[in-house]
């Protein structure tokens, strides 16, 4: 027998997924509270939903995690942190149930380009900016005051986590469906972690919405000695520090990987080095544009100087429209429909991890511990 979401009614769907959001954040918070309250070692991996698809754990319960110093004797042993991150929902959206730019499906998307999606040829028109805004959408300002508290939070992880050496941080990005409330670590703004700094050897990080100074601190804090980023979006800066670090033969971090990053704006950088680009741009008449992607193999010797230009604003072709579907649906905002909103509005603030309320269940629901 199958089922399939698109038969069901639309109501039903929205409450089936406001119960994964609730579900998620449930399981955390209760699997937390047991380990603490048994004094459950985890020595090896501890996954937080980082394999799920289109629902994360919202980042206010993860802040709140990294304060509970008493989880030390429960993840002191603990080697790699996987994890999927998103900003809190809200309830109330004014255009909720109107179409907008986030509600767009693919088929409404091809439609906005004026071209056959099935079509050979690879050109079409500019996108309209409405669909402009998926690239750089007003909530950029949340994602990251959202993004910024998380990276201050894994700072602290030295404080439950001395022995972390691997860490994955994928950020979802929710959309015009994120709460604007900010939760941050004490840390963050006046106190310092008294444990020695994270020092990892892998560090991935995917989504983020940072500013170029903020990207730069956190890497080197964490010194990582492999590091792979993917649809980093600066909001402020340049990337030209962070590849300056990485390309000094006198810093931990042997080996990189950027892909598909983003510079100020929403628009894509190229990378001076041979090789062809994912998808093809209408108007790029006299720029030589590079790939997206870039390794420590491509780049060969540590010390050569990497150097980027920034793409067109608007591709509008089919190539980039297939490839921007694949990034929505690994980074967000989601291609179709809004979040549906997680109820009763308690969990919006049960940031005080640990106190269980009546009705809370354990699942399954991406949590993982070895």
């Amino acid at each position: 027998m199958e089922a399939s979401l698109e038969a069901l009614p639309v109501e039903l769907i929205e409450i089936i997924s406001a119960e994964f959001w609730a579900v998620v954040r449930r399981t955390f918070k209760v699997t937390i509270a047991a380990l603490d309250e048994v004094n459950l070692p985890i020595r090896e991996h501890l996954d937080l939903f980082g394999g799920a698809t289109g629902y994360s754990l919202e980042y206010d319960a993860f802040v709140a995690f990294t304060q509970k110093l008493s989880l030390g004797s429960v993840f002191n042993r603990l080697k790699r942190l996987t994890m999927s991150l998103s900003s809190p929902l809200v309830l109330d959206c004014p255009d909720y149930g109107n179409e907008s730019e986030s509600e767009l499906g693919f088929e409404q998307y091809f439609a906005a380009l004026d071209i056959d999606q099935h079509a050979e040829q690879d050109t079409g028109r500019h996108l309209n900016p409405d669909i402009l805004a998926w690239d750089n959408r007003e909530g950029w300002k949340t994602q990251k005051a959202h993004s910024e508290s998380v990276l201050g939070a894994v700072l602290q992880l030295p404080g439950i986590m001395p022995e972390l050496e691997s860490l994955s941080l994928h950020w979802n990005n929710t959309g015009k469906d994120a709460s604007i409330s900010l939760v941050q670590h004490p840390a963050d703004a006046s106190t310092t972690n008294s444990s020695a700094p994270l020092c990892l050897r892998e560090c991935n990080l995917g989504g983020l919405y940072v500013p170029a100074s903020g990207l730069l601190q956190f890497i080197t804090s964490v010194r990582p000695e492999r590091l792979n980023m993917k649809g980093i979006h600066l909001v402020s800066g340049t990337y030209t520090s962070h590849l300056e670090y990485l390309t000094n033969p006198n810093t931990p971090t042997t080996y990189y990987r950027l892909d598909d990053m983003y510079a100020r704006g929403g628009r894509l950088i190229h990378f001076n080095i041979p090789g062809g680009q994912k998808f093809s741009y209408m108007n790029s008449a006299g720029m030589r544009l590079g790939p997206t992607t870039i390794s420590q193999e491509t780049n060969d010797a540590k010390h050569k100087n990497i150097t980027y230009l920034i793409g067109p604003a608007d591709p509008g072709t089919v190539s980039y429209a297939y490839w921007l579907r694949d990034m929505m649906s690994e980074f967000g905002p989601p291609l179709c429909g809004c979040r549906a909103f997680i109820l009763p509005h308690e969990f919006r603030n049960d940031v005080e991890i640990g106190l269980l309320k009546g009705g809370d269940q354990t699942s399954n629901g991406g949590f993982k511990a070895v």
